[in-house]
């Protein structure tokens, strides 16, 4: 099954800072996010290697450059022929999605409705290709008149976007002629490459539905005894963004409904899966670099090194880059994904303060550095991480990940939802992986005590 990528599958707002005059814990503001995205993982680690501190080591960047058939680039060069077609630029169709196509794809979406995520969705794609061969087989009188809207062609997709008005039939002259719906209903089997392609779609989003559940359960029942008020405010983060994806559900299993004669059902809802699966699955958490345009997104894959230590690498990706795409890797222990968890939960809790007393001015605090006390006087040689809490001069809040690898410093900034929802990712994929990590390094011995 392929996984559809959803860049943060959060939303712009998710990206940016948190302003002073929104509460911090509005599900609506967050709701509001989620339809301006751009673009879509942890596990968590148990027991401590032999107190080996890797201090949050950076590892380099991978190199994936991915290889793409002939199929999959000529279907990307259609699909930019028709957002060219429907006036939403995407510049030449060269079959590369870049930031030109990306752009394209969120002016279409949030056009018909969708959320803006710059990421087509198959349904999505499926409805404006089907939109752009139709209208290429309207009669020219009929182009010229949509021509003639204020909104031009784009009028076309409007009017394929609605239903049309069921035909009259006569019974008597055409009994055995089947009553038309609408122009736009596909006739597909089970087993077309249509079907599949939604189908994949839908088991993908129940699979992030049933993950971010198992997330808000984990809070509940293992987190909230200890600590309630954290625990509460990291439940409403994952709460609003699982209402958003099983939004985006319901609608493919809509369109699906509407378009073809077979309905689409979860049918992979079983979350049986290793650490590193869990990590693929999980929404991808938005990040910017301050003081520039640049926007990524963040997942964290857990692995054993060759050492058999258990780490947690934070994998910082730019999701427009063509060839390589994880921009930088910072791998930490699992006791020290517990600090980061911890840490960002923090930030929560200081926003609340600078929103009570209306602090407004450019402002930063050190909330934890790992290792402790090397964050404060940078030196060549020496690397360490830290979790720091910003203030900006409208109030805004934000959470920032800084990688100091000797004076070299880079940072990765995110909104404070954004930042509980990973706090809370954290938690859970740290039990699992703990749990995980546990049974694949037990001795016979230790089995054995398992069964008395």
């Amino acid at each position: 099954m392929k996984q559809t990528i959803l860049v943060s599958g959060l939303a712009l707002a998710l990206v940016l800072p948190q302003t002073a005059s929104a509460n911090n814990h509005s599900s609506d503001a967050i709701g509001a996010m989620m339809g301006a995205i751009i673009g879509s993982a942890l596990s968590q680690g148990m027991l401590a290697a032999p107190q080996q501190n890797f201090t949050g080591s950076s590892a380099p960047s991978r190199s994936s450059a991915p290889s793409r058939s002939p199929a999959e680039i000529a279907e990307v060069r259609e699909m930019q022929e028709a957002l060219n077609y429907f006036n939403f630029p995407a510049g030449t169709p060269d079959g590369v999605i870049g930031r030109g196509t990306r752009s394209a794809i969120a002016q279409y979406q949030s056009f018909i409705g969708y959320p803006a995520t710059g990421e087509l969705l198959a349904h999505e794609r499926m409805f404006l290709v089907t939109s752009f061969n139709r209208a290429a087989s309207e009669p020219p009188a009929r182009i010229q008149q949509a021509l003639a809207n204020p909104i031009g062609l784009r009028s076309l997709l409007r009017e394929y976007s609605q239903p049309e008005e069921p035909a009259v039939v006569d019974a008597g002259k055409n009994a055995t002629q089947p009553t038309v719906v609408s122009s736009t209903v596909i006739v597909a089997t089970a087993n077309s490459p249509e079907m599949q392609e939604l189908q994949d779609e839908v088991d993908d989003l129940s699979d992030q539905v049933a993950l971010l559940q198992a997330v808000v359960d984990h809070q509940r029942n293992s987190v909230a005894s200890v600590d309630p008020e954290g625990a509460e405010a990291r439940i409403e983060a994952v709460m609003a963004l699982m209402e958003t994806y099983s939004a985006r559900l319901e609608e493919v299993e809509t369109f699906s409904n509407e378009q073809y004669s077979t309905p689409i059902r979860p049918q992979n809802q079983n979350l049986g899966a290793t650490a590193r699966r869990l990590s693929e699955i999980f929404p991808k958490v938005p990040f910017y670099i301050a003081g520039t345009e640049e926007i990524g997104e963040m997942w964290v894959e857990p692995e054993v090194t060759d050492q058999g230590y258990l780490v947690f690498g934070f994998n910082f990706i730019d999701p427009m880059a063509e060839y390589d795409q994880i921009r930088e890797t910072i791998s930490f222990t699992a006791n020290e994904v517990e600090i980061v968890s911890a840490s960002l939960t923090k930030v929560d809790e200081w926003t609340d303060v600078a929103q009570e007393n209306g602090v407004r001015r450019n402002f930063e605090r050190l909330v934890n550095c790992i290792p402790d006390g090397a964050c404060e006087n940078l030196q060549e040689g020496v690397s360490s991480s830290a979790v720091v809490f910003q203030i900006y001069e409208d109030g805004s809040t934000a959470a920032k990940i800084q990688r100091n690898r000797g004076l070299f410093v880079s940072s990765y900034n995110f909104s404070v939802e954004s930042g509980l929802m990973l706090s809370a990712y954290l938690d859970y994929m740290r039990e699992v992986g703990m749990r995980e990590f546990t049974t694949g390094t037990m001795t016979e011995d230790d089995l054995d005590s398992l069964f008395e």
